[in-house]
């Protein structure tokens, strides 16, 4: 069966069980967390599109907490988390679940732009939230989400500066934050961070003197699995 989960303007979260087979009369179960904030508007409720346990519900108030996650959203009470981590100054408006690389990642979108996130279920107060089209889309106000799970192209709709569309990519098991270089004494210097990892083993660092033709002057040891800031670098001699 599937559940079909509905919010109000006042906070609350309810549940249809089996809604295509469910009669006229069924009454939908009231599956609002004890820690929601009491009144707050739900601005978006986004489920994983592989299991329907795993949700995520979003407020758009000021100075309140704006994002919980449960692993169990068909229990009969389910166990709402804080999930806000480190994006605690913007208002929640929209959020989608995309499946890549056979891990839930997580897109809100906020009054000052588009992030993502992996959550730790057993952590989820811990999520480490990094944004997304920092050049591109920037601090615009990200209004709505909409993901197609077939090849997880998502659609971001923002307001007053348009609509937006990507596909990320499935090669790399890792989310890269940022990556820079300079050369200090004849040495390049070499800096980079991680938000994420899966089974990442190592990095290989390789040089070109032509732009065209590229070889391996080193490596650095990865994390393996991770779901917060990574900093790596290296120096080139």
């Amino acid at each position: 069966t599937s559940s079909l989960f509905a919010g109000t303007s006042n906070g609350k979260v309810f549940r249809y069980d089996d809604p295509i087979n469910a009669p006229p009369s069924a009454a939908p179960a009231d599956i609002s967390g004890a820690g929601f904030p009491a009144g707050a508007y739900v601005s978006s409720i986004a489920v994983n599109p592989r299991n329907d346990d795993t949700v995520i519900v979003t407020f758009s108030n000021y100075g309140v907490t704006n994002v919980f996650w449960t692993g169990n959203a068909n229990a009969a009470t389910p166990s709402w988390q804080n999930a806000e981590g480190n994006l605690t100054l913007p208002a929640f408006r929209s959020s989608a679940i995309m499946i890549r690389n056979n891990i839930a990642e997580y897109y809100v979108g906020t009054s000052t732009g588009l992030y993502a996130a992996t959550i730790d279920g057993t952590n989820p107060g811990a999520t480490n939230w990094a944004q997304e089209g920092a050049s591109s889309i920037g601090n615009a106000v990200v209004t709505s989400l909409a993901l197609r799970p077939s090849d997880n192209k998502l659609v971001i709709g923002t307001h007053g500066y348009g609509m937006w569309s990507a596909i990320p990519s499935t090669t790399l098991p890792i989310r890269l934050l940022d990556f820079n270089g300079m050369l200090q004494h004849q040495t390049a210097m070499l800096h980079w961070s991680t938000s994420f990892e899966s089974n990442s083993r190592e990095f290989i660092v390789e040089k070109s003197k032509d732009g065209v033709s590229f070889y391996s002057i080193g490596s650095v040891q990865a994390s393996g699995n991770s779901n917060y800031s990574r900093n790596y670098s290296y120096e080139d001699k």
